[in-house]
């Protein structure tokens, strides 16, 4: 095949212009909002340019992407869009930065080709309008890559190129976790390379300067702590060999036909995507394991193998991941395929390209909007100004509304969902299932959080349903006069009467408890621990009717129908015991309360047992 004769400045002004084209024309597709994440960071980007002073809520996600955008929420503090032109701005100095890496490797037209693959990629069409650190973290990392390779071309190492390429390393930790993932591969990588020397360098620097962001900084630990939180206890009641099966799975199909053939493709068909997928999969591992192309490439392989590992057991489905990662899939994927021949691969190359420019024109005809306009109206008007929520959703609630939102935390236990409203001072509870269903963000593992939210609105005596849109998925419950305070009341009873049982005045206990008791009988760990005190002391009679009173208040309390099924395993009720145990179950399983689970199948299994020796 001829070779096309390009300048270098050619070749990058041909890149830009078509990926701005694509970019400019998507730009409204996605409303802000959509992932919950966005709003978040402009929300965060607000508080720290002084521009909002109403929801703070900067630690539940890493600050520096809403560093980042802070220079556009002070000059437009009205302007969501803005952020939006900024997002844009940062994909479209990927293409200069990946240009300078990969310029002395690479011919003009190979490098045009492979600039073009990736910038009008559908991934990174979709996200550049979207409020999100997935491009920042890919542009960082690269700018950090390139400062790497630079050094490593220098026998002597040169400290102020890798005191930067350690400060922007350092920084991508605190854009998102991952960031330690490059950092590592970079020590491993220049240690293999035999850049000893620069290794130690890159590590001084980056250790120091990462210990001084954790140091004033939750959000990493906060953020590496939710991770390993899914990794070892599971997800929604999932195992973490099912974690891994599904996730698999999931990214091998993703990894391809998402990246290459485009979701349109994919969809189309069906079934078969996984044929494809295996072609293109292998094209790409072809092109892996060749030989080395570029300085700094083992760096790079390293990143992607770690980056891959720790995703497996990632429980969202969004494909950003991948984002992180596109460039060098896309040059491994054309390096396995030039192998067919240079004439094949471009024609290949041809095809994928006319994809990416029809998938980007056709998707900017679409906008994607999973807000209810209706709902948020209701909020705006019909709520006090100085209201406050509790959502899953909740950077986007203020967003849209102005009303202080709080995050709730996870629903899993009797009595979570009232301690997260004591804690956030809460009026109201917002769910929005249309944006939080399996398919859009699970793996399928129980429930989601805001369907655990939803069973636990069921009790009419402690929320009010106020608003229900059924084509939106949206609903909103106020909390009832009192419910608040006298949780609060109750709470302090049975802290006193925990402390009392400790020191050994079950007297006392007993009577603390009796008061958080009468006080709210909701509260199903007070009635917990007052019928455990009468069980242990033999007055069986008086726990019966204390669990039979709570378990009329809580119903659905998979912890009072486990202590009951106990109880009657005491008195000898083996029937009586294993029903109690099997509802105890059905409701744990409601709020993948893994623990009462566990101790309701042990059970089971050996009243089952008693039964068989029978």
């Amino acid at each position: 095949m001829k070779t096309i004769n390009l300048s270098y400045r050619a070749t990058l002004v041909i890149s830009l212009t078509a990926a701005a084209f694509l970019y400019a024309i998507n730009f409204d597709c996605v409303q802000i909002g959509i992932i919950q994440d966005d709003a978040h960071y402009i929300n965060a980007a607000r508080w720290l340019a002084g521009t909002q002073t109403i929801q703070k809520a900067l630690d539940a996600y890493p600050l520096a992407y809403s560093l980042m955008l802070v220079p556009a929420a002070k000059l437009f503090p009205e302007s969501v869009n803005v952020f939006k032109v900024f997002n844009i701005f940062l994909f479209l100095l990927i293409i200069p930065v990946l240009y300078g890496i990969f310029k002395d490797y690479l011919p003009n037209s190979e490098l045009l080709v492979f600039l073009l693959l990736t910038s009008l990629n559908p991934l990174m069409v979709q996200y550049s309008s979207l409020v999100l650190p997935a491009g920042a973290f890919l542009l960082v990392s690269l700018v950090s890559f390139y400062l790497i390779q630079k050094a490593s071309l220098k026998d002597s190492p040169p400290c102020a190129t890798l005191a930067s390429a350690a400060f922007l390393t350092a920084y991508l930790c605190a854009i998102r976790f991952e960031g330690f993932l490059f950092a590592t591969a970079v020590i491993l990588g220049l240690i293999l390379a035999k850049r000893i020397r620069h290794a130690l360098y890159f590590t001084f620097f980056y250790v120091i300067l990462t210990a001084a962001y954790i140091h004033f900084s939750t959000a990493f630990t906060v953020s590496g702590g939710r991770f390993f939180g899914y990794m070892f206890d599971g997800i929604h009641g999932g195992g973490i060999y099912d974690i891994l099966r599904k996730t698999s799975v999931f990214y091998f199909i993703e990894f391809t036909y998402s990246i290459f053939l485009t979701a349109f493709i994919g969809e189309k068909l069906g079934g078969f995507a996984l044929i494809p997928a295996i072609l293109v999969f292998a094209i790409f591992v072809r092109g892996f394991l060749g030989k080395k192309k570029f300085e700094g490439e083992i760096i790079l392989k390293i990143y992607f193998v770690l980056y891959v590992l720790l995703h497996l057991p990632w429980p969202t489905r969004y494909t950003k991941f991948f984002l992180a990662l596109l460039p060098f899939i896309i040059f491994y994927f054309m390096a396995g395929a030039q192998k067919f021949g240079r004439k094949t691969a471009y024609t290949f190359f041809t095809g994928i390209f006319i994809f990416f420019l029809y998938n980007g024109i056709k998707t900017s005809g679409n906008r994607v909007s999973m807000q209810s306009p209706e709902t948020l109206s209701f909020i705006r008007t019909s709520t006090s100004p100085d209201a406050v929520f509790i959502s899953i959703d909740a950077s986007r609630v203020f967003l849209y509304t102005n009303r202080k939102s709080a995050y709730s935390d996870e629903v899993s236990k009797d009595d979570d969902m009232l301690y997260s409203l004591v804690k956030t001072g809460a009026d109201y509870v917002y769910v929005d299932l249309f944006n939080e269903s399996k398919d859009y963000m699970y793996l399928g593992f129980g429930k989601t959080p805001n369907e655990k939210i939803i069973q636990c609105m069921d009790d009419k005596n402690l929320y009010s349903l106020v608003y229900k849109n059924e084509n939106a998925k949206t609903f909103v419950w106020r909390v009832n006069d009192g419910v608040k305070e006298n949780f609060m009341e109750a709470n302090d009873h049975a802290l006193k009467a925990k402390k009392f049982f400790k020191d050994g005045d079950t007297v006392r206990a007993k009577e603390a408890y009796a008061k958080a008791f009468k006080i709210f009988p909701y509260y199903a760990r007070a009635v917990n621990n007052y019928a455990l005190i009468y069980m242990d002391e033999g007055n069986f009679a008086k726990a019966e009717t204390i669990l039979i009173e709570g378990i009329l208040y809580s119903p659905r309390s998979a912890m009072l129908h486990a202590l009951y099924g106990r109880l009657c395993k005491m008195k000898g009720e083996y029937d009586k015991s294993a029903e109690f145990y099997k509802k105890a179950l059905v409701f744990a399983a409601d709020f993948d309360d893994t623990q009462i689970q566990r101790l309701a199948e042990s059970e089971l299994s050996i009243l089952k047992g008693r039964q068989d020796e029978k």
